[in-house]
């Protein structure tokens, strides 16, 4: 299965939906994905180097 984010005005859109039905929603920025430092992106480089993957 293929996950992928949506768009920042989806995201804003769905956030203030929530606000306006009483539920506190923040918006998470992400970082480091450019340089494999997002959340357990490293561990996962550094596994399938040593079983020789190559992460695109």
């Amino acid at each position: 299965m293929d996950l992928e984010g949506v768009d920042m005005e989806t995201m804003v859109a769905f956030r203030d939906y929530l606000t306006q039905h009483g539920v506190f929603a923040t918006i998470r920025a992400s970082r480091g994905e450019d340089i494999f430092a997002a959340c357990g992106m490293l561990s996962t480089a550094k596994q399938q180097k040593e079983k020789g993957v190559t992460l695109q």
